[in-house]
């Protein structure tokens, strides 16, 4: 068989596929880890847009509670200020007694909550910094 220029040229064709083959495949495995990256990155933005979004709603609701005289509460652990957190059993400063379910309730640092049916602290509702002007007002007028 003779080698024939054609020959050589397919298989000098065939070399440089192959040699550039690795390179295409790592660059396009290079492309899909960006894509996957941005699509991550955007995953976070919409998570913190829709935490932000609901943050915002939650503070609504505590002005609302704080409208409506919720109860001025001490978590029972340190009996002093301190943020409202799921669990925690909460008394009244005046009468140091538990509190009913379901009432509202409420600190001076902007946390609202509802007590429930365990005495401890449920749906809590935080003030945000763009309410924080009208939390001052209700918390001054009690």
């Amino acid at each position: 068989m003779k080698l024939k220029t054609s020959h050589i040229l397919l298989a000098s064709a065939a070399l440089i596929f192959l040699s550039n083959g690795e390179r295409v495949r790592g660059s396009l495995e290079k492309g899909e880890a960006i894509r996957q990256e941005q699509s991550s990155f955007n995953d976070y933005i919409r998570q913190n847009r829709t935490k932000a979004r609901m943050a915002e709603k939650l503070s609504k609701v505590a002005l609302d509670r704080y409208r409506n005289n919720c109860i001025l509460v001490r978590t029972a652990k340190t009996t002093g200020e301190d943020y409202f957190s799921e669990g925690t059993r909460v008394m009244n400063p005046r009468l140091s007694q538990t509190l009913r379910p379901g009432a509202f309730i409420c600190n001076s640092l902007g946390d609202t909550a509802i007590v429930s049916e365990n005495g401890t602290i449920a749906d809590i509702a935080r003030i945000t910094m763009t309410d924080q002007e009208e939390f001052k007002q209700l918390l001054s007028q009690r």
